[in-house]
């Protein structure tokens, strides 16, 4: 069935800098399952430190090629397996939700007076289910994003 109940997602300023999860409101599905503003609050400090980037010779050589984004899925699919236990500090999610990792990305591009170019946002999302809605696996196939801009 594969309803999504609610998503919050991390991504890089620029590219560089490790990726945080920005917006910290916490989704109306979750508050209305019974999920804390602690709790809540719990899970984005334990994701941030989930998807930083782990800078060495493969993600450096390979950065065009978004290895350091590539990077963060075992770790982030990690973070879901222990969310979803109750495994994470302070981070209970309400009962009867899981949670799911998805690696999602989006193509920006842009003409002006016969130049063009453009970028792609990377975003490492965390999406929230009702358990008997949810995908089988915890890391969802990646995703491209619609909308160029």
């Amino acid at each position: 069935m594969d309803i999504e109940l609610a998503s919050v997602k991390a991504r890089s300023t620029d590219g560089i800098a490790n990726p945080l999860f920005h917006d910290r409101t916490m989704p109306a599905p979750l508050a209305e399952a019974g999920m804390t503003q602690e709790a809540w609050t719990a899970l984005l400090d334990a994701g941030n430190k989930a998807v930083v980037f782990q800078w060495g010779c493969v993600t450096i050589c390979c950065f065009i090629c978004f290895a350091h984004q590539k990077d963060i899925k075992p770790r982030a699919k990690k973070f879901v397996e222990e969310l979803n236990s109750g495994s994470v500090a302070g981070a209970t999610l309400p009962a009867g939700i899981v949670a799911r990792y998805q690696m999602q990305n989006q193509n920006f591009s842009v003409s002006s007076g016969g130049h063009s170019g453009g970028s792609t946002d990377t975003y490492h999302a965390i999406l929230f289910f009702k358990e008997d809605a949810a995908p089988p696996s915890v890391q969802m196939i990646d995703r491209k994003l619609t909308g160029d801009w």
